[in-house]
């Protein structure tokens, strides 16, 4: 093969690898610039819902902030309450001895009736004694029972 034709192969050979060259160059340029596009739009909604997310938590630790607010102030109240009732001391019974057994009896007797309308009976005649005697709290219940158990 002469020179001549080497030469001109080799120069072919140039401006088609130039040309491949600046082909590759301008698909690259177009390719970076695409991507570049999405890696934006990805980043912008990265940005938006880290955004959300850290607004969504400042909000749960200013709740989780008040539940805690209201706890202790919810154990002060509980040991407020708690210190009265030891000062308080202990609640005497309303009734005891033989009138608190003779209370019992009368109204249990309801309890134990066997019809209802004994039941009703029971209920009818206590009625009629409260509205007699003009019973209204525990006390006069207790003089009515005492009253009743000495007839």
């Amino acid at each position: 093969m002469p020179l001549e034709n080497w030469k001109t192969i080799f120069e072919t050979g140039g401006v088609i690898l130039l040309g491949l060259t600046f082909l590759f160059g301008a698909g690259a340029l177009i390719t970076s610039r695409k991507v570049n596009e999405l890696q934006a739009q990805q980043l912008r909604e990265f940005d938006k819902d880290l955004t959300t997310a850290k607004m969504d938590l400042a909000k749960q630790q200013e709740r989780a902030a008040h539940a805690d607010e209201r706890a202790a102030h919810a154990d002060e109240r509980a040991d407020a309450l708690e210190r009265e009732v030891i000062r308080l001391g202990p609640r005497p019974p309303l009734l005891w001895g033989k009138a608190r057994s003779q209370v019992m009896e009368k109204t249990q007797s309801v309890f134990r009736a066997k019809s209802r309308s004994e039941v009703l009976q029971a209920r009818r005649k206590r009625r009629v004694d409260i509205l007699r005697n003009g019973i209204d709290d525990t006390t006069k219940a207790v003089r009515l029972v005492r009253q009743s158990s000495d007839d």
